[in-house]
Formats: C-alpha cells, sequence, structure tokens
C-alpha cells in the first residue's frame, strides 16, 4: 500500500534524521490508544520521553507500542499492518524519516534493507578493527554493496547479501582466526538486533549467520514462535522453488525433444539429399572415368577433364557440409584399423601430382624411412585431413611448390609418434587471420572464394579431426611467401605385412578376380553399367538385381563369392535383404555399397551383418582394394 504512496531509495534509510516534535505527537496518539492506562504505566511512561531519544531507540519504542496495542488491546482491533497505516495517514512525515521508512515496505524488501544495513554495520567494524590494511577488501565490498543496491529488494538478492556476508566472515577468518570473525559479527549483530529486533521479519536474519558459530546465544535473539515461522515460510519458499525447477525441467525436456526432433529432421534430410545428388554424380564420375580410358581424342579428353574436375569439385562440396553438420554434433567417432601408411602417401601423390602439373607447380613427398609401412589408426580421418591441406596448398599456389612431409618423432613401446606438415610457396596468410581461417565458412580474404572458390569449411573439419585423433594443426605463415600446416598423430604399432605390388599395379591386371562370381544389388542402372564395366575389366563375372527381393533370390538359386549390397532400394532395403541372406549364408562376403556417409548407417551396416562397405560414387582403387580384401585375401 505505502509502496504506491512514496518512491523507495535503498540509500536514504542509511541517514540520521530526527523529528522530535512529530515524534512526541505520534506517541500521543498511541497512547490514546490504550484503553486502560494503568495497565500500561511503565509503557506509557517510555513513550512519553521517547521523542528525546535518537531516531534508533524512538524506532524501538514505536514497535513495543505496536506489539502491545495488537496482542493486549483487542477492542481496537489493530494487526500490525492496519496500525501502520493509521499512523502513516495521520503523520505522512514519519515516513521521511530514518528507521521508520523501511515500515512502507513489503515483507521481502523489508528483509533486504536489514540485510544491508547489517553489512554496512559489519564492513564498519572490520574497517575499525584492522585498520588500513583491511581498506583495500572493505572498500571493494562496500563498492559491490552500493551496486546491489541498485538491483530490486527480491529474494534472489537476499540470498545475494547471504553469500556475501559468508564470503567476508571467511575472508576475516582466513587471515585472522576465525575467533575474531566471530567477535566481529556477534558485535555487528547485536547492533542489528538492537534496532530491528521487534520487526516482524528481522528473524530472517538467522540465515547470516554462518554455520561455524551458531549457537544457542544467536537463537536465544528469537522467540520460538518467531523460529518456527522462518522455518515454515523457508519451508514454502523451499516449495515453490522445487516447483518451479519441477516447471522449468518439464520445460527443457520439451525443448531437448524439440532439438532431438529438429536434429534428426536434419540429418534424415541430409542423408536423402546425399543419396539423391550422389547417385546422379556416381553416374558422371564414373562414366567420365571409363571415358577417358578409352584412348579420346585430345580436345575430347581437356573436355572430360572439366567433366571430372566439376564432378569432383560438387562431391568435396557435399562431403564438407556432410562432415561438418556430422563433427557439429559430435557423431564422429574414430575407426582404429591396421593400414598401409606409405601406400596412402603413394595414393595422395597420384592423386595431386597431376593437379600440380596442371599448374606448372611441383608437388612432392618425402617420406621417413625409419616409419614402417604398416601401422594402425583411423586411416579415413586422417586421409581427409591430408587431402584438405593438400588441396588447399596447391590452390593457392600459383608459382613454385607443395611438400608433404612425413617424419618419426619417436617410437615407444606400442605407439608410433608422427609428424605430418604440408608446406607451400603459397599467398600466404597474414597473422591477425591465421587464427580465424579455421573457423566455419571462413577464408582468409573476402576475394578467396572469389578467386580460388571452396565452401571455407575444408580446414575447420581438418581441425576438429585432428582434435578427436588427439592433435591439433599449428600453422605457420608469411604473406607472399607461403605456409606451413603441421600435425602430430600417434599411431600404434601393426604386425600386418604390406602388399608385396602397389595396388595400381595390381589393379591393371585383368585377371585379378578371374572365375569369382559377384553379385550387384542396385537399383540405379547407370551405377549397375558402371560396376559392371570396372568388375568385368577385372575378369569377374557379375550379375544385377535391381532390388533387395531379387538379390535373395538370386543368392538362394546360385553360388556368389561376393555380394554388393546397395543400402536403399525398393521392395526390400540392403539391409533387411543381408539379415535374410545370413539365415542361410552366413558366411558369404556381403558389402554395402551406399552414397549415404557411413557415419549414417555404421550401425546398421554393422548389425544387418554385412562386412564392409563401399562408398558411391565408385573409386575404382577403393573398390579394387574392398573386393580384393575378401576375394584374394591372400595379397592383402
Amino acid at each position: 500500500m505505502f509502496k504506491k504512496l512514496f518512491s523507495f531509495r535503498p540509500e536514504v534509510l542509511f541517514t540520521n534524521n530526527k523529528g522530535n516534535l512529530l515524534y512526541e505527537e505520534v506517541f500521543r496518539f498511541l497512547i490514546g490508544r490504550i484503553s486502560v492506562p494503568k495497565s500500561a504505566e511503565q509503557l506509557i511512561q517510555v513513550g512519553e520521553k521517547a521523542h528525546h531519544k535518537d531516531n534508533e531507540e524512538v524506532f524501538r519504542t514505536f514497535l513495543l507500542f505496536e506489539k502491545y496495542l495488537v496482542a493486549l488491546e483487542p477492542k481496537n482491533k489493530f494487526t500490525p499492518d492496519t496500525l501502520r497505516t493509521e499512523v502513516f495517514r495521520r503523520f505522512p512525515g514519519l515516513a521521511e524519516l530514518y528507521p521508520f521508512r523501511i515500515l512502507i515496505l513489503d515483507d521481502t524488501e523489508k528483509k533486504n534493507v536489514i540485510a544491508f544495513h547489517f553489512m554496512n554495520i559489519f564492513l564498519h567494524e572490520i574497517r575499525d578493527q584492522f585498520g588500513r590494511g583491511m581498506h583495500e577488501y572493505t572498500d571493494q565490498k562496500e563498492a559491490l554493496l552500493k551496486e546491489l543496491r541498485q538491483q530490486p529488494l527480491t529474494e534472489e538478492l537476499f540470498r545475494e547479501l547471504q553469500f556475501l556476508c559468508y564470503e567476508v566472515f571467511g575472508f576475516v577468518s582466513l587471515h585472522y582466526g576465525e575467533g575474531l570473525g566471530a567477535k566481529l559479527f556477534e558485535k555487528s549483530y547485536e547492533q542489528i538486533a538492537s534496532i530491528f529486533k521487534e520487526l516482524e521479519v528481522f528473524p530472517h536474519l538467522i540465515a547470516f549467520i554462518p554455520r561455524e558459530i551458531v549457537s544457542k546465544e544467536h537463537l536465544g535473539l528469537f522467540t520460538q514462535s518467531q523460529i518456527e515461522k522462518v522455518f515454515l515460510e523457508k519451508l514454502a519458499e523451499t516449495e515453490s522453488l522445487n516447483n518451479a525447477l519441477h516447471e522449468k525441467i518439464a520445460e527443457l525436456e520439451i525443448t531437448r525433444e524439440k532439438a532431438e526432433e529438429a536434429a534428426r529432421t536434419k540429418a534424415q534430410f541430409l542423408s536423402v539429399m546425399s543419396h539423391e545428388i550422389r547417385t546422379p554424380l556416381n553416374a558422371i564420375i564414373g562414366f567420365t572415368e571409363l571415358l577417358s580410358q578409352n584412348n579420346p581424342r585430345a580436345d575430347q579428353r581437356e573436355d572430360l577433364k572439366m567433366l571430372k574436375f566439376s564432378g569432383e569439385n560438387l562431391l568435396n562440396i557435399i562431403n564438407d557440409i556432410l562432415d561438418f553438420s556430422k563433427l557439429d554434433s559430435n557423431k564422429v567417432q574414430l575407426s582404429i584399423v591396421s593400414f598401409n601408411l606409405r601406400e596412402m602417401m603413394q595414393l595422395l601423390y597420384q592423386s595431386f601430382s597431376y593437379k600440380a602439373n596442371e599448374k606448372n607447380i611441383i608437388f612432392d613427398i618425402e617420406y621417413d624411412s625409419r616409419l614402417p609401412f604398416t601401422v594402425k589408426g583411423d586411416s579415413l580421418r586422417l586421409s581427409q585431413i591430408l587431402n584438405n591441406l593438400i588441396s588447399n596448398a596447391v590452390k593457392f599456389t600459383t608459382v613454385g611448390s607443395v611438400k608433404l612431409r612425413i617424419d618419426l618423432v619417436e617410437a615407444v613401446g606400442e605407439t608410433i609418434r608422427t609428424h605430418f606438415s604440408v608446406t607451400d610457396t603459397g599467398i600466404g596468410i597474414p597473422e591477425e587471420k591465421q587464427s580465424k581461417i579455421f573457423e566455419q565458412f571462413t577464408q582468409a580474404d573476402s576475394d578467396t572464394t572469389r578467386l580460388y572458390g571452396g565452401t571455407g569449411l575444408g580446414l575447420s573439419i581438418s581441425k576438429k579431426l585432428a582434435e578427436l585423433m588427439g592433435s591439433d594443426i599449428v600453422i605457420k605463415s608469411i604473406p607472399g611467401k607461403g605456409s606451413e600446416f603441421s600435425f602430430i598423430v600417434d599411431f600404434e604399432r601393426s604386425e600386418e605385412q604390406p602388399v608385396k605390388k602397389p595396388i595400381e599395379e595390381r589393379k591393371k591386371n585383368p585377371d585379378s578376380f578371374k572365375g569369382k562370381k559377384i553379385l550387384l544389388a542396385e537399383d540405379n542402372t547407370f551405377n549397375a553399367n558402371i560396376a559392371r564395366r570396372y568388375i568385368g575389366g577385372w575378369g569377374a563375372e557379375m550379375d544385377v538385381a535391381l532390388d533387395g527381393a531379387q538379390a535373395f533370390e538370386f543368392v538362394m538359386r546360385k553360388q556368389y563369392d561376393l555380394v554388393l549390397m546397395d543400402v536403399q532400394m525398393p521392395v526390400m532395403d540392403g539391409i533387411t535383404c543381408t539379415k535374410e541372406i545370413r539365415k542361410f549364408h552366413p558366411d558369404l562376403p556381403i558389402l554395402a555399397i551406399t552414397a549415404a556417409t557411413i557415419g549414417d548407417v555404421a550401425d546398421q551396416i554393422t548389425s544387418s551383418g554385412m562386412n564392409g562397405h563401399v562408398s558411391k560414387p565408385f573409386k575404382p582403387t577403393e573398390l579394387f582394394q574392398k573386393l580384393e580384401e575378401f576375394l584374394r585375401p591372400e595379397l592383402v
């Protein structure tokens, strides 16, 4: 009620004013409300002399009269609120005097004002006790109190002041001992109690007593009913907070479910789009590769190069977006397998030396001879990082060279620590932009995308993959002179021996899989024709089933050495078909072929009983390698 009548500023409560004449009138009014003066002679005498006292003594006397009139004058039917309303209506100037201003506030605001007043007294006592040695600390806390006074007087603010009190007590106890800290606290507590002890909200200050010093003497300041009242209020407050917490948890649960649903929708959309885009890309890149092998004319060869480059560029963009989405969702897991590290470097050389020659620059690989041929690690993620770094180096280098260097750092026990670095003589990166190039969709210069192309995701993906492998990409660069990107990977030793002949040499043998029977389950005729050309060229016989149901019938009628199973097909999908086949042919090698990223279908592939996978668009080397693994295991 009074909150509406008076504007409230907390700091004015801590001034000291007197109003002797006004106080005399107030107590004359209060004494006049006592119906039997003889029953309260001592109280009346105190009231008649109160106006000669200081403001705090006057306030205490007022609260005593209030307590008497409310409890022992039933005819007046006063409550604390109705009595205060009547007093402030008759004497509005009283609301301008300290500490009477506090009576116009609600209970929560009263608690906060008392808490502020107590903290001021506590800090003042500390300053007086320790002198200049504590001035800096008390100045900081007083400045904090000043800031807090600008906030609304809420339960949250009261708890913040409570924790501040504990902090100050703890600081004093730590530096000067708990006994002295307790003595200063108790002295401050007695001062605040002498003013506000009779106020109905004062028992809430129990919460400020540090647990280290709480005792019966402290609680003795309050009546049993006051303590019970505070306890019940705190219980109700806790219940309210619990209800609010349960409501918040329910809201967060709904938000989480919506976020998960959005993530599933996003993943499903990306998977479908990946499949739909990769399928025609498979045909474009595959037929381009096949046409390039048929001795085209010089002008046709250039056209085919451009067509293949465009297709592979589009595929790289799709892969970048999908990879970044998975990394951003923490869905990428490492797959530790044995692989031929030196052969991986040879494949990288074959892949990028052609692009380097087109730009009249040199691409070279320097391989430490102390490194073993085969190691255990995630070959796919390593290859992805190196592909991104080398691709960028070749892209941004117009004169000079690009070098991939692989060095043994140390070999301790089963761990082989290996250092990879990609160095170029390209455009370089300014120092102030070197940290930004690893951010998503970011390149060093706004003209970079226009001049060189790219999504700005390659380095971001590479950095996240390196971190996933327990490493980090380090950059050294000088604008106009070039850059070096490096990282360190720990491999495990592998007992497997390298193949005797390089895969490219073995792939040229037209009888590589002579006499082997392969079933391809693929509903896209373009993809089937590309696979037939590759596999037929390696000497194997191949049948084609257009859906999962046909594939199951073929396997039941004819004996095959291996099945290539498309994951997504009409009538019956590849996962279901594989499960059915496994009931009758538990040992038949079945490889998934999929345009989806393997992370999205890995669990399905494994649980269905498939032995591995081949990605679409088909890469001849990868396809040959997988077939060789199951059809000619003695060479792997």
